[in-house]
């Protein structure tokens, strides 16, 4: 008759185990802790540099703007004082006028205004059907508007973006103190309890992280 006891395992060979993996896994979540932060800090750094970006073509805009309202209401004031000339037969003043003080642009304007038939209804030549009726100046001002309102989206996004890499390195701050408990408990359910959440924690950062990228460039 076989009177040999069946061997136990070491449990003290299992708990070393246990250190190990949570070892490692205190490893990984410190190194996925400083990613998060790095990415949080690179994309921050971003957000700072679009939203300057952007005040400062928003300036450019309005100053481009204000200098469109401020040519155009020169061009209607030098167009009347124009009209007035002509209307009275004062040639002379109305070809100084043409000739020294108006723009190239607001000449071609007025040439084709002139040249339209009455029936056409034209009282001036600041109409929307006036080809030559420069609109360089506002273009521009709607360019650069539209290139602040762009960098003012992306810092947006990227301000999102480093919000959600600051929650994922707090979250790591949860797993790196569930792990640390684990490690410091003598109760093996306790710890394993502890280290199964810990390990939750990091695989639900890791797939977080590759849907996140790396849009701080920290590697």
């Amino acid at each position: 008759m076989n009177t040999e006891q069946p061997q136990i395992a070491d449990p003290k060979w299992s708990d070393d185990r246990i250190q190990i993996l949570i070892a490692i896994l205190l490893g990984v979540a410190a190194i996925l802790t400083a990613w998060f932060s790095l990415e949080a800090g690179n994309v921050n750094d971003d957000v700072q540099k679009e939203y300057s970006t952007g005040i400062r073509t928003a300036d450019e805009a309005t100053t481009l703007y204000t200098i469109a309202d401020s040519t155009a209401t020169s061009d209607k004031t030098l167009f009347l004082e124009f009209a007035k000339a002509k209307v009275t037969g004062d040639t002379d003043l109305a070809e100084y006028i043409r000739a020294s003080l108006m723009s190239p642009d607001l000449v071609a304007a007025i040439s084709w205004w002139e040249k339209q038939p009455d029936e056409a209804g034209y009282n001036s030549p600041f109409v929307n059907e006036n080809p030559k009726l420069s609109t360089k100046l506002i273009d521009t001002a709607d360019e650069v508007d539209a290139s602040a309102r762009m960098s003012f989206s992306k810092a947006e996004k990227n301000d999102r973006i480093a919000d959600d890499f600051d929650q994922m390195a707090v979250v790591m701050a949860v797993a790196l103190f569930f792990l640390g408990i684990a490690g410091l408990s003598s109760h093996r359910r306790i710890t394993i309890i502890l280290l199964s959440f810990g390990a939750i924690i990091i695989v639900f950062a890791i797939i977080r992280a590759a849907f996140l990228g790396n849009p701080g460039q920290v590697f």
